[in-house]
């Protein structure tokens, strides 16, 4: 299975990236994972942290590790930067000003040695970090697209409700460096006080970063995955998740403005069918 990732993953990086579609890269990312998580003997936990950006314990080391691996950007404890050149010409379409950052990351991060798996976590940190201070959000732009797909294709049942609120607060935490927000926004997301341009900006980061809004249009099937892994896949409560995207589709504006009125929207018909999202994300 991982001989096949590599092919195709080999025959993406050929291709026009443009033409390669974003649900594409998701499902070989996601099976990558999967696959991690056998081999390194982790659990769903596991990868849930990885995803979540928190690479903390032993197994969440290695299997970000066979990660990198599996992408030939790590191989016998060597920096490979043609194949890191590669990935990053898929995540970010090739954009050349993002080409640029690519380039200056791995010259940054190559040199990181050690033990296999502190290696490769070590790494990834220095990736993530030299992304940052150069204004790019590595953890919003390619992992965080993941994670509620990723969630969706577990099993449901193992996924804890803490583990959905940690993922929630750390994408509304990439959302707010990422909208130029502060704490007391972040604050007003969460108590559902949109006064602010900037609260309203980062309701439509989430929203974005769910797959929820996609360039002002609402998609239903991502609204449903999301329903299925905040509620547990209770069925009474995905029959009023079904009526609540039917109820709030259509809502359209200036992007900050559609992605608030659509919140409060999902929250007031959640709560006219006595159900208090807070309870469940926050």
């Amino acid at each position: 299975m991982m001989f096949l990732h590599l092919i195709i993953l080999g025959l993406i990086c050929v291709t026009e990236i443009s033409a390669v579609a974003e649900d594409t890269l998701k499902e070989i990312f996601l099976s990558m994972i999967n696959d991690c998580q056998i081999q390194e003997k982790g659990t769903r936990d596991d990868s849930v942290s990885v995803l979540a950006g928190k690479i903390e314990t032993p197994e969440a080391k290695c299997l970000v590790t066979c990660i990198y691996e599996t992408l030939g950007i790590l191989s016998k404890g060597v920096v490979k930067k043609p194949s890191f050149m590669q990935a990053g010409k898929m995540i970010f379409k090739g954009d050349p000003e993002k080409m640029k950052i690519v380039s200056k990351t791995v010259d940054t991060c190559k040199s990181i040695a050690g033990e296999r798996c502190q290696q490769g976590a070590n790494f990834h940190k220095c990736v993530v970090d030299t992304y940052a201070a150069n204004g790019v959000m590595l953890d919003m732009r390619v992992v965080q697209l993941f994670i509620l797909s990723a969630i969706c294709l577990y099993k449901v049942s193992a996924v804890s409700q803490d583990n959905v609120k940690e993922i929630f607060m750390s994408m509304l935490t990439d959302c707010k460096v990422q909208e130029n927000g502060t704490d007391d926004d972040m604050a007003g997301v969460l108590v559902v006080n949109f006064k602010a341009p900037t609260v309203k900006c980062m309701v439509a980061c989430m929203y974005e970063s769910f797959g929820i809004l996609k360039k002002g249009t609402f998609k239903k099937n991502a609204f449903m995955q999301g329903s299925k892994t905040i509620f547990q896949g209770d069925p009474e409560k995905m029959r009023i998740s079904a009526i609540v995207a039917d109820k709030c589709n259509g809502i359209s504006g200036e992007r900050c403005e559609q992605a608030t009125n659509l919140f409060l929207c999902v929250h007031n018909s959640y709560s006219a069918n006595g159900v208090n999202l807070a309870e469940y994300v926050v």
